[in-house]
């Protein structure tokens, strides 16, 4: 089950945070895509298309940051094995929840990415002590970029406040 608990996000800080940081890495994705500026006294450069996506395109481990609300996160790696498995991976959040110390929570999970670079992923974030929260499984729709050297997932449940995970290959 899905603890609402473990990514309240305010309006507020959808405003101020998400949207911003979502319009950011999409310009960025799309600018560090290939091709070159053009100016008016130079002939069209090609663009040359790129590979096809596959779920090869994320292999290895991957630094991540996870935002789930204006003033809490967690930071740590992510695993993907190239096969559609999420294969492991930590993570810390930051700051510590509900009065606790510093939390910590293992990754597991799977994903599926089509040709495009757009895909589903389903992650299940479990704590390494009882008093963090409660272990939950979280669908996302992933998208990646550089061929795999980036990535950034976002909840795909509409009836949960928006989870923000963004990730660089090691």
């Amino acid at each position: 089950m899905f603890d609402a608990g473990f990514c309240l996000l305010k309006e507020d800080a959808m405003k101020k945070i998400f949207l911003p940081a979502l319009s950011l890495s999409l310009l960025y994705l799309t600018n560090c895509s290939g091709g070159s500026s053009n100016s008016a006294n130079s002939p069209p450069t090609t663009v040359l298309a790129q590979q096809a996506y596959s779920n090869s395109s994320l292999s290895g481990t991957y630094a991540t940051t996870m935002f789930y609300d204006q003033s809490a996160g967690t930071i740590g790696t992510i695993q993907f094995d190239g096969n559609g498995n999420i294969s492991g991976g930590t993570v810390t959040s930051n700051p510590p929840v509900n009065g606790t110390s510093t939390c910590q929570y293992s990754l597991k999970g799977s994903y599926s990415l089509q040709s495009t670079g757009v895909g589903m992923a389903s992650l299940t974030i479990t704590p390494s002590a009882s008093s963090c929260r409660s272990a939950s499984t979280i669908p996302y729709t992933i998208a990646a970029g550089q061929q795999g050297q980036s990535l950034m997932m976002l909840t795909s449940n509409q009836d949960q406040p928006p989870v923000f995970v963004w990730a660089v290959k090691q």
